[in-house]
C-alpha cells in the first residue's frame, strides 16, 4: 500500500528567521570572495595572464584611462598654508527664468537659512575645504561681461517651456572670448508640459543643442518645477553635489591678474565736503576677496565701468566667511555643524543685519519684538539665570518708562550757543523698525591689544610679530580716547561700524607708489586715537619735535640690530599725519664741524675714493660685523638675487660707516684692500657655482625614470618648486613676505580708492557686479592694437570699416573705431570697406596696450531693447605696436589732351606740378590695356598738373589714362572708456548709419555708381594699307589676297549644266540609296531613346527600392557618430 506523500518543508520568505539566513548567506559569499582575493595575493603567477595580447590590450586600456584625465600643468597661485578663495558662482538667465529662486534653495541647502532679498554676492560654506559664492547676473551686457570674465562656474538658467532665449546665447559668447569658464545648464518650468512625451522630446532636443554649444557630454540638469515657490530637495542636492565635485581649471588671465569682487562699497568721503559740493570726487573702500594673482602694492587697479586708479590704502582684514578647516577643534570631524554652515552675504539683507553705505543696521520684525522679562525676586532656585550683553541691554531698554523711539521725537540739539534748537523730522509709519548699531565703549573696533587678555581671538605668530609697547598699552588702560577726525591721510580709520569688527593686528599700507612716501608702511591701530588731555597745539601740530627711541621696533641692542635699525627707520616712522618723528635737533646741527666731515664724502664734492678705502679697511678690522655682512646683505637687498655671494660696497659703506670712522690705523692700502675683497667674490662665486651644479644634478637624479613621462616630471617641478618657495619665506616676517609677494590670493581685504566721481557712489547698485582688477605694468598705456577678426555668423549686419564699436578686452571696456585691413601675397595691410563673410581679418584700433591672445568681443550697441543677436564680431589681439602701416588702393584718372606718337600729355590727373613731381617714374595703363610711364611734371601757369607720359604704342584721345597707386591710412584715435557704474549717461559715437537715420538724411547717390545699360556704338576701322612697294618685295604667303567684288556673274555661273542619261540613272541611285541609309538611321535613333527611358525607369524603381534600407543605415551610422562618450 502506497503511503501519501509527506508535505515537504517550505523555507520562511519573510520575518526575523529569513533576515537572520539571508544575513548569514551574505557573510558566507563575502568570505568566499575574500578567501579568492587573498589567493590571487599569494600567487601571482597563478592568476596571471594566459594571453599576450590580452595583457597588452589590458596595459594600453590602463594606459589610455591614466592620461585622458592629464591636461597641461599649470601653476596655482593659491598658497598652500593659505585658504583658497570662495569659488564664484554666476546664476545666468534671461528674466523670470528663476534664477533668485535657485540661489535660495541653494542657500537654504547650505546654510539652513532663508533669504528675503537676493542682491550682491552671497558667500556660504559648502565643505571644509570649499566655500561657494553666489552672485545673480543681471541681463545688461556690462554685467555678463563682468561676470564672464570672473565667474570659475556658471549655472545657465533655461527656461524649458520656451527654449533658449537671446541672452543665453550672447553670455556663451562671452565666456568663450574670456576663457571659458565650467558652464551647467539647468532647465527650469517643466511642470508645465502636461504629457510626458513631450517633455521628453524637449529635453533631448535642448540638451543637443547645449552640446553643440559647450561640449558633447556638458552637463544639463533638470529642475521638474516648484513646491511651495521652492525647487524639490532632492534636486537641489543633486545640484549641490555635483558643484561640490567640479573642479576648475586656472584660465591664463585670471592667473595672471589680481581680481576683487566687491562684496560692500563704502562711502568714506568727509561728510561736510560732501554737503558743502554733492559733486567732489569720493574717496571709496572696497571690501572682497583677492582672487587670480598675488596683488602688488605699487600697482594700478582698473575698477570696470568707471576707470584707472592707484590704490591708497590696501588692508588685509579678517575673514568674515573663515574655513571651518582652520580651527582646531575641528580637524578630526567629518561634516559640518550648524554653526560651521556660515553665510556671508552684507548686501543681501540676511538674517537681521543689513549693511548700508552710512551705517549697520538690525532689522527686527514685528512678531520678534517681544521678551520675557524676568522677575528678580522669584524664588527659583533650581534656574539659574545666565544674562548675556544682548539680553542685560534688551532689559535695560524695557525698563525705560519712554521708549526710545519717543524720545528721539521729542529731542533737540543746538548746533551752536544760543541758536534754536533744531527737532528731527518725525519717520513715517510704514517704516520699518529699524535701530542704528552704537556701541557704548566701541567695542566692535577696538579690541584689546594683548594676546594673554581675556577675548582674544588673534594666533600667537601674528602677536609676536605686532607687538605694541608698554606706553601705547597703557594709554589704552588708563586713557580716555575720542575718536579722530576723518582725514584724507588716514589710513584704516576706525571710523565705521561696519568694519566687520576688525581684528587688531590688520596691516595697512599707505600712500603705496609715491615717491615721497615709503613703498610699504606696516603699523598697528595704536595711533588711531589720542588722549583728551592733550591740547590743541599738540592736537594739530603733534608732539614729535623729539623721537622717541624707545618706540622703535625689536628692543634688540646688538650691533647688528642698531645697523638694521638705522636703515629701517625712514621707513618706518613715518606717522599717520604725514610728519617725520625725528630728532629734528640733529637736523640743524651744522654748526658742529665734526658732524660736516663725517659726512662730506657722501656729496659729488667729497673723495669717494677715501670713503670706500675707509669702509673696506672698517670691514677688516671689525671681523664680527664683517662676518654679519651677508645675513645683513639677505635682509636688506630684498629686490636681488643673492646667490652669487656678490655684495654691494655701498650697502658695505652705509652699514660699517661707523667702525671705518673709529679705526683710524690702515695697514693695506685702497688698491690692495679692493684686491683681496675681489679675489674673495671670485672665490665666494666658484663655490657658489660648484654647489649649484652639484643640487643640479641631484635634482636631475631624483626625477621620474620612466621614459617620456612628462607629466610627472613637470608636477614633480613645479612641487618642489612650491616647496623651496615655503622654505625660502619660512623665516621671512609678514613684513617681508609682502614686499617680495604682495598680497596673497584668498585675503580678505579692503581697498582705498581717492577721486572716484561721485556718480559711482550716487549711482550704487549692490545687484550689479563690481570688479576691481589688478593691472600689469604697462598696461595702463595706450597704443595700436591689431587682432584678429571675424563678424559673428549670428549678427545681421556687414560691418563697416571706421564705424564705432564698444569692445571688451581685459578687464575693460570701451568705444573705439576700427580699421579694416587683409594680408595679401606681397606682405601688405590692405583697407577693407567691409568685413569679409566667413572669413578673417585684421583689425587695428587705438587702445589699451593687451598681451598677446588676449580674446575681444565687440558690439555695436549695449541697448537691451535690441530684439537682435547683440554680439558683432570677435577676435584675438596679435600684435600691439606704435603704429601701423596699412594701405588702400587710389586710382587717379587723366585724360590725354596732345598725342605725338608714343608720347602723350595727360591732364587732370594731379592738381599741381608739386604733386605731379612726386610721382614721376610711376607706371600708367588705359582702358584699353595699353602701358606706360610717367616721365615729367610740366610746369607753367596753364599746365599745373599737366604731365608728360611715354607709352608702348599710340594712344587715341578717347582712352582714359589711370595711374594705380597705394596711400597710408592712419587709424583714428579714439579711446571712449564704458562708464556703466556712474549712471545710464555715457555718450558714444554714432555711426554714419544712426546720424542719417536721426537728422534723416538721404543716402547720397554717385550717378557713375548707377547700374544701368551701356550702349557702345561699333567703332569702324579703315583696312590696312600696304604700299605697292613693299607688297612686291613681300612673299607670296604674305602678300594680301584681296579681290574685288564681282558685280556680274561669270561664264562659268551664267552656263547651264545638262545632264547625260547615264549621269541622270546614277544620281537617282544615289538618292535611293541616301533615302534607306537615313531611314535605317532614324528607326536605329529611335530604338535607342526607347531604351533609354527604359533604364531609366528602372534605375528609378530600384532606387525607390532600397532608398529606405540606405535612409536607415545612415541613421544608424550618423547615431552611433554622435553617441556620447562615457567617460
Amino acid at each position: 500500500m502506497d503511503l501519501p506523500a509527506a508535505k515537504e518543508h517550505r523555507r520562511r520568505q519573510a520575518g526575523p528567521k529569513a533576515r537572520r539566513r539571508a544575513s548569514i548567506e551574505k557573510k558566507r559569499s563575502q568570505n568566499a570572495q575574500h578567501s579568492e582575493g587573498n589567493a590571487e595575493r599569494r600567487n601571482d603567477k597563478a592568476f596571471a595572464f594566459n594571453s599576450v595580447k590580452k595583457a597588452t590590450k589590458m596595459h594600453q586600456r590602463r594606459t589610455d584611462r591614466e592620461f585622458k584625465s592629464h591636461h597641461v600643468p599649470i601653476k596655482q597661485n593659491v598658497d598652500p598654508n593659505d585658504d583658497a578663495p570662495p569659488v564664484l558662482i554666476a546664476v545666468v538667465g534671461p528674466p523670470q527664468v528663476g534664477k533668485s529662486t535657485l540661489i535660495r534653495d541653494l542657500v537654504r541647502h547650505y546654510t539652513k537659512q532663508r533669504l528675503s532679498n537676493v542682491s550682491g554676492p552671497i558667500t556660504v560654506i559648502s565643505g571644509k575645504k570649499r566655500r561657494l559664492t553666489f552672485f545673480e547676473c543681471p541681463n545688461d551686457v556690462p554685467s555678463m561681461l563682468d561676470l564672464a570674465k570672473t565667474a570659475d562656474l556658471v549655472l545657465l538658467l533655461v527656461d524649458g517651456s520656451f527654449g533658449f532665449e537671446m541672452e543665453t546665447f550672447e553670455f556663451l559668447n562671452m565666456a568663450q572670448v574670456h576663457g571659458f569658464p565650467r558652464v551647467m545648464g539647468v532647465l527650469t518650468h517643466l511642470d508645465q508640459f502636461k504629457k510626458s512625451s513631450a517633455l521628453q522630446k524637449v529635453k533631448k532636443s535642448l540638451k543637443h543643442r547645449f552640446w553643440s554649444e559647450i561640449y558633447q557630454g556638458a552637463k544639463l540638469f533638470y529642475l521638474s518645477g516648484l513646491q511651495s515657490g521652492h525647487y524639490p530637495k532632492s534636486e537641489i542636492m543633486n545640484l549641490a553635489r555635483f558643484i561640490s565635485v567640479m573642479k576648475f581649471r586656472p584660465l591664463v588671465w585670471r592667473s595672471t591678474h589680481p581680481y576683487v569682487l566687491c562684496d560692500r562699497m563704502e562711502d568714506i568721503t568727509n561728510p561736510g565736503e560732501v554737503a558743502q559740493d554733492q559733486t567732489i570726487d569720493r574717496r571709496v573702500a572696497i571690501y572682497g576677496y583677492l582672487r587670480g594673482a598675488n596683488l602688488k602694492l605699487d600697482s594700478k587697479v582698473h575698477l570696470i565701468g568707471v576707470g584707472d586708479f592707484a590704490m591708497d590704502n590696501v588692508s588685509m582684514l579678517a575673514d568674515p566667511c573663515p574655513m571651518p578647516s582652520r580651527m582646531k577643534e575641528n580637524a578630526q570631524r567629518k561634516h559640518l555643524s550648524d554653526k560651521e554652515k556660515l553665510l556671508y552675504a552684507p548686501m543681501a539683507d540676511t538674517g537681521e543685519l543689513l549693511y548700508d553705505k552710512d551705517a549697520v543696521y538690525i532689522d527686527i520684525k514685528d512678531h520678534q519684538v517681544n521678551f520675557s522679562k524676568v522677575d528678580p525676586t522669584s524664588s527659583n532656585d533650581n534656574v539659574t539665570v545666565t544674562e548675556g550683553p544682548g539680553e542685560a541691554m534688551v532689559q535695560s531698554l524695557q525698563s525705560l518708562p519712554v521708549p526710545i523711539d519717543q524720545n528721539l521725537a521729542n529731542s533737540s540739539i543746538s548746533m551752536f550757543r544760543g541758536s534754536t534748537p533744531i527737532n528731527p523730522d518725525v519717520d513715517q509709519p510704514d517704516r520699518r523698525n529699524r535701530r542704528k548699531v552704537v556701541f557704548d565703549d566701541e567695542q566692535g573696533d577696538e579690541e584689546p591689544l594683548h594676546d594673554d587678555e581675556p577675548g582674544s581671538e588673534t594666533d600667537g605668530d601674528e602677536d609676536e610679530e605686532y607687538q605694541v609697547d608698554d606706553e601705547s598699552s597703557e594709554e589704552f588702560e588708563t586713557g580716555t580716547f575720542v575718536r579722530r577726525p576723518e582725514t584724507t591721510s588716514d589710513v584704516d580709520d576706525v571710523d565705521d561700524d561696519d568694519d566687520e569688527a576688525v581684528d587688531l593686528d590688520e596691516i595697512s599700507f599707505l600712500n603705496v607708489g609715491h615717491d615721497e612716501s615709503p613703498p610699504v608702511q606696516l603699523r598697528t591701530h595704536e595711533p588711531v586715537v589720542r588722549p583728551t588731555s592733550r591740547s590743541i597745539h599738540d592736537l594739530v601740530y603733534g608732539d614729535g619735535a623729539i623721537a622717541n627711541e624707545s618706540d622703535c621696533d625689536g628692543g634688540d641692542d646688538s650691533d647688528v640690530g642698531d645697523m638694521f635699525r638705522v636703515r629701517k627707520t625712514p621707513a618706518i616712522d613715518q606717522q599717520e599725519d604725514g610728519s617725520n618723528e625725528g630728532d629734528l635737533e640733529a637736523v640743524n646741527r651744522w654748526d658742529d664741524e665734526d658732524e660736516r666731515l663725517a659726512i662730506r664724502n657722501r656729496f659729488v664734492t667729497g673723495d669717494w675714493d677715501a670713503d670706500e678705502a675707509g669702509a673696506d679697511d672698517a670691514d677688516d678690522a671689525n671681523p664680527d660685523e664683517d662676518g654679519d655682512d651677508d645675513q645683513d646683505f639677505d635682509l636688506e637687498d630684498l629686490e636681488e638675487d643673492d646667490a652669487d655671494g656678490d655684495l654691494r660696497d655701498e650697502d658695505i659703506d652705509v652699514e660699517d660707516d661707523d667702525a671705518a670712522d673709529d679705526d683710524g690705523d690702515q695697514t693695506e692700502t685702497a688698491d690692495q684692500t679692493r684686491e683681496r675683497r675681489l679675489q674673495e667674490k671670485m672665490a665666494l662665486k666658484a663655490a657658489f657655482d660648484t654647489e649649484h651644479d652639484m643640487d643640479k644634478n641631484a635634482d636631475k637624479q631624483d626625477e621620474p625614470l620612466e621614459d617620456g613621462d612628462w607629466y610627472s616630471t613637470v608636477k614633480a617641478g613645479m612641487a618642489a618648486q612650491v616647496a623651496k618657495n615655503t622654505t625660502e619665506f619660512a623665516d621671512e616676517d609678514v613684513h617681508g613676505r609682502l614686499l617680495h609677494e604682495g598680497v596673497r590670493v584668498g585675503q580678505y581685504v579692503r581697498i582705498e580708492l581717492s577721486g572716484v566721481p561721485h556718480e559711482f557712489a550716487t549711482y550704487f547698485n549692490p545687484s550689479v557686479p563690481i570688479i576691481l582688477g589688478g593691472l600689469l605694468p604697462g598696461e595702463d598705456a595706450l597704443g595700436m592694437v591689431q587682432v584678429r577678426f571675424k563678424k559673428h555668423r549670428w549678427y545681421k549686419k556687414i560691418l563697416k570699416n571706421s564705424d564705432p564699436l564698444v569692445i571688451s578686452a581685459g578687464w575693460r571696456r570701451f568705444q573705439t573705431i576700427p580699421l579694416l585691413s587683409i594680408g595679401d601675397a606681397n606682405d601688405r595691410q590692405r583697407m577693407l570697406k567691409y568685413t569679409p563673410e566667413h572669413m578673417h581679418c585684421q583689425a587695428t584700433f587705438y587702445g589699451p596696450v593687451l598681451p598677446v591672445n588676449t580674446g575681444i568681443i565687440a558690439f555695436q550697441s549695449t541697448d537691451n531693447v535690441a530684439a537682435s543677436f547683440r554680439v558683432s564680431a570677435t577676435g584675438v589681439v596679435q600684435e600691439i605696436d606704435s603704429s601701423f602701416k596699412i594701405v588702400k588702393k587710389l586710382k587717379l584718372v587723366g585724360t590725354p589732351t596732345i598725342i605725338k606718337k608714343h608720347t602723350a600729355f595727360i591732364k587732370d590727373m594731379f592738381s599741381s606740378s608739386v604733386e605731379a613731381a612726386r610721382f614721376e617714374g610711376a607706371a600708367l595703363r588705359t582702358v584699353s590695356g595699353i602701358r606706360g610711364q610717367i616721365k615729367k611734371s610740366l610746369s607753367g601757369s596753364n599746365q599745373e598738373g599737366v604731365i608728360r607720359a611715354s607709352f608702348e604704342d599710340m594712344i587715341l584721345k578717347s582712352d582714359i589714362v589711370f595711374c594705380r597707386t597705394w596711400t597710408t591710412v592712419r587709424p583714428v584715435q579714439y579711446y571712449n572708456p564704458q562708464t556703466s557704474l556712474l549712471g545710464a549717461n555715457w555718450v558714444t559715437m554714432r555711426t554714419v548709419r544712426q546720424i542719417r537715420r536721426d537728422q534723416e538724411i538721404p543716402i547720397p547717390v554717385n550717378k557713375d555708381s548707377e547700374y544701368k545699360p551701356i550702349h557702345r556704338v561699333e567703332r569702324l576701322f579703315r583696312p590696312m594699307r600696304i604700299p605697292v612697294s613693299l607688297q612686291k618685295a613681300l612673299p607670296y604667303a604674305s602678300k594680301p589676297k584681296l579681290l574685288k567684288k564681282q558685280r556680274k556673274p561669270t561664264l562659268e555661273q551664267r552656263r547651264r549644266v545638262v545632264m547625260e542619261p547615264e549621269q541622270k540613272t546614277m544620281y537617282t541611285l544615289m538618292q535611293q540609296v541616301n533615302t534607306v541609309r537615313n531611314h535605317k538611321l532614324a528607326k536605329r535613333d529611335q530604338a535607342r531613346q526607347r531604351k533609354l527611358v527604359e533604364k531609366k525607369r528602372a534605375g528609378e524603381a530600384l532606387e525607390r527600392k532600397f532608398a529606405e534600407v540606405k535612409r536607415q543605415k545612415q541613421q544608424a551610422k550618423y547615431a552611433k557618430a554622435t553617441k556620447p562618450s562615457r567617460n
